[in-house]
């Protein structure tokens, strides 16, 4: 890799290792400060519902005043601030509160370092995005390890990631630094981005059932017999791992395939690992089912990333980032957790899963077609 790339591969790192604790463990935490049933289901639905009202703004800001650099280190620092608040005695209204503080901020740091990275990175960005996958992997084990089924320091580790994460956006902006922008452009114009509507509509999709995914996961996995925090790390370095194939292949796959296809077998892959998890009864099968994440979360977020980079004008690529994260990080998201939280608190966390592997099933045979006649949509297209 050339410096530049360096940077963007220890950065990306530092966000996904951070990502890695919060994702896999913060519903423990809540677990352990006494949420359960729909008190916990509001926590968890309340950080990407925040998010889609963040991202869009953090940028916008970004592309309109042409300071990426900026943006992406006042959004890393309120983070840090709004993390230390979930520690804030105020009972459950003050943990939700801090948990929307958060969700406002945190989630426009990736979009915004994925935007400058591939300004200047885009056929190195799945060497790139590996180290990020890596980092997920090793912290994810490391902190169920660690952390021994006391999760009361999560949100600790959280910032302490945050900070060293402020330190490395000083590498990654020196080298990624983008130019004002010099024409007037409306956030409206993402949507005249070629293909982007059917694309954005399944990638909300399979996001949907990601958010139930995240959700619960840790809740039900911690329930099975022999589900302790170090198997939970275990079995989200296993997943974490499974990306790794894709990855050194991603960017020339992408340029085969397009966005659309690779988004296919993306939903092919969620529709069995759900699957697996409605229907295994022990750890192991569930264990088995996160081998399948190789081909469904990294492929989708890696093609909808790449190809914004391309498609979108250059004066909104920041806020074409983040709108899309905004859109299936966030409200997807939100609409697959407290639509399976509902469901699973009458029927079971299994049935959610269920669920899910069906909305990924029917998906796919709705776009299948689509995407078989058409050609590759990798931005060249």
């Amino acid at each position: 890799m050339k410096n530049a790339s360096w940077r963007g591969a220890v950065f990306m790192a530092l966000v996904h290792g951070t990502n890695a604790v919060y994702q896999g463990y913060i519903s423990k935490f809540y677990q352990q400060r006494g949420a359960r049933g729909q008190a916990l289901s509001w926590l968890l639905v309340s950080f990407p519902l925040m998010s889609v009202a963040g991202q869009p703004v953090w940028g916008l800001l970004a592309d309109r005043t042409g300071k990426r650099r900026r943006t992406l280190r006042c959004v890393i620092l309120l983070s840090i601030a709004s993390s230390a608040l979930l520690y804030a005695q105020g009972g459950y209204a003050g943990l939700l509160a801090a948990c929307c503080a958060f969700g406002f901020c945190y989630p426009a740091i990736q979009p915004l370092g994925d935007s400058m990275i591939l300004s200047t990175q885009k056929r190195n960005y799945g060497r790139i995005r590996l180290t990020g996958s890596l980092a997920y992997a090793f912290c994810s084990l490391a902190a169920g390890r660690l952390l021994k089924d006391d999760y009361a320091a999560v949100p600790s580790v959280v910032m302490t990631g945050l900070v060293c994460l402020l330190a490395a956006s000083f590498l990654v902006a020196g080298a990624d630094a983008p130019a004002p922008p010099r024409n007037r452009v409306s956030w409206r114009d993402i949507g005249r981005i070629p293909r982007i509507g059917p694309l954005l509509a399944l990638f909300m999709l399979l996001q949907m059932t990601l958010g139930y995914f995240y959700s619960y996961y840790a809740v039900y996995f911690t329930a099975l017999p022999g589900g302790s925090s170090g198997w939970l790390g275990v079995s989200l370095f296993a997943a974490t791992l499974s990306e790794i194939p894709f990855l050194l292949l991603g960017d020339r796959l992408f340029r085969r395939f397009g966005a659309g296809r690779l988004l296919l077998l993306a939903a092919a892959s969620l529709a069995a690992r759900f699957a697996l998890l409605g229907f295994c009864r022990g750890r192991m099968g569930v264990l088995l089912s996160q081998l399948l994440h190789g081909a469904g979360f990294i492929v989708m977020t890696f093609s909808m990333a790449k190809y914004i980079s391309y498609a979108a004008p250059k004066e909104l690529r920041a806020t074409g980032q983040t709108m899309v994260s905004a859109a299936g990080g966030g409200f997807a998201r939100t609409v697959g957790s407290l639509a399976g939280g509902l469901l699973s608190e009458k029927n079971g966390l299994r049935a959610g899963f269920v669920c899910m592997a069906l909305v990924s099933l029917a998906a796919l045979l709705f776009f299948l077609p689509v995407y078989r006649r058409l050609p590759p949509l990798n931005g060249k297209t």
